[in-house]
């Protein structure tokens, strides 16, 4: 039995995402806008410079900064993630975006209970559209947060 058999057969019946929940990502870029900081490790740095056909390096210098010996992706003074492009509101790197941002919004702290949830989808209009995410997909993504 895999860890995610054990969470799933001792799941708390009050887990209240336990039948799935919606979500697709409309590109939006809103989730792009927040002041935050979005961890990267060399594999992410890896993909996104790969994708964008600049060297590590480059790409390091470009768009990290070092937040206490830990990189992260940089900000705009507006709080915007450096991989948003103003002009079409688009991610520069959506398909080789670091897995903290690709597993959005299946974080703990959107999934603490059904009102943060709530309070989400004025945020973000993915949630609650699109596919049904199992309960086991919503796991595997909260890991990779």
């Amino acid at each position: 039995m895999s860890d995610i058999d054990d969470e799933i057969n001792t799941a708390e019946p009050g887990v209240w995402y336990i039948a799935g929940i919606k979500f697709e990502c409309q590109l939006c870029g809103d989730c792009c806008r927040a002041h935050g900081v979005v961890w990267v490790n060399s594999e992410d740095i890896a993909k996104m410079a790969y994708y964008l056909g600049l060297g590590y390096a480059e790409f390091r210098n470009t768009y990290l900064r070092d937040i206490d010996g830990r990189l992260t992706i940089g900000e705009t003074e507006n709080g915007e993630c450096l991989m948003l492009d103003p002009k079409t509101d688009r991610c520069t790197v959506y398909p080789a975006r670091p897995d903290q941002c690709s597993s959005y919004p299946f974080w703990p702290r959107c999934l603490a209970n059904p009102q943060v949830w709530s309070r989400r989808r004025e945020k973000c209009p993915g949630i609650d559209k699109g596919r049904l995410w199992t309960y086991e997909e919503i796991l595997q993504r909260m890991r990779t947060h």
